[in-house]
Order: structure tokens, then sequence, then C-alpha cells
């Protein structure tokens, strides 16, 4: 597996060379990071034309959607901001901005599976068994996931372990009901 080896190499050059820079002043930091957003930049535009001249090919089109589906090419793409995050990118990310919140409580979520239009997840921690956990899911939750993903119609909350027990708890997105 070439492909995975170079790549492997070349993320451990860059990691090397990124420890390396810290190690130096400020100044000589700075001056590095300037020169690489306009390396960025220049990428970034020839990147930009590129896919705008092909996309006017319908064989090249499907060739770039392939391309896409490559790992690497997806996070050079999106690390340009060219294509634009993945559903699951969306999801975590809406997640991950109510996790917060939910730890507060002791609790957090996990994504368990996307399958466009729907997503599971699962309450965990405190949060799974909490006889709030419905406001939880409904109000905090499935409004973020949805906000940020208006193609995920059903958010599905699988159930976790400690459903069965009675555990009360406020839910952190109450605004000031009582549980």
């Amino acid at each position: 597996m070439p492909q995975a080896d170079d790549l492997a190499r070349l993320l451990r050059e860059l990691e090397a060379l990124e420890t390396l820079f810290q190690t130096w002043p400020e100044e000589s930091r700075q001056a590095t990071e300037a020169y690489c957003r306009a390396i960025d930049a220049l990428h970034r535009e020839a990147l930009r034309r590129l896919i705008g001249a092909l996309k006017s090919d319908p064989a090249a089109l499907a060739a770039m959607k392939q391309a896409v589906t490559d790992e690497v090419v997806y996070a050079v793409l999106r690390h340009h901001e060219l294509v634009k995050p993945s559903v699951n990118e969306r999801v975590e990310a809406a997640l991950q901005g109510i996790r917060p919140a939910l730890a507060t409580h002791g609790g957090d979520v996990r994504l368990v599976k996307v399958a466009p239009p729907a997503i599971e997840v699962e309450l965990t921690g405190a949060c799974d068994g909490c006889t709030s956990s419905a406001l939880t899911f409904h109000e905090g939750i499935r409004k973020a996931v949805q906000d940020a993903c208006p193609e995920i119609t059903d958010v599905v909350h699988v159930k976790g372990r400690a459903a069965a027990q009675a555990v009360h708890f406020v839910s952190p997105f109450a605004s000031g009901r009582k549980a």
C-alpha cells in the first residue's frame, strides 16, 4: 500500500516541521506562517480555477466527483474550502456545539449512525436514562442537528444502557422549566 505509506510519511514530515517551528523565535514563526498562508492562497486559487474549468465537461465533472472520494483529495479541498463539509462533519460539529451544556450535567451524546435523511444518536453518562432526556433530545440535540443539516429530517434517539433506571436531573435546555 504505497499511497498510505507516502501519506503517513508526509504527515510525519509536516508534524516534525511544525514541532521545529515551535522552537523558533516569534518573529520567525510569524514569517513562516505568513509564507504558508501565501502558498495556501496560491494553491486555493489554482485549484479553484482548475475545478471551474473542469466542471464544464460532464466526464471531467464525474472524474472530479470520484476523485473527491479519496480522503487526501477531500482533505486538501476541505482545507482550501473548495468543497463543503460532509454531512458527518456537520452533524459532529452540531453535536460538539451542545456537548458543553450536556457536560455540565455529567452527560454527553454519541453519534451512532448517519444515513441521510436520518441519523441515530445515543445519550450517554448522566443523560442516559434521565427523566429530562426527552427535553434535552428535542430542544438541544435534534434542534442543533437540524439547524446545521436541514437535509437531516429524522433524528432518532437510540436508548442507552441506563434508560431503564430512573434518574432525575434537569435538562441543560430547560430554560427555567421544572423537570
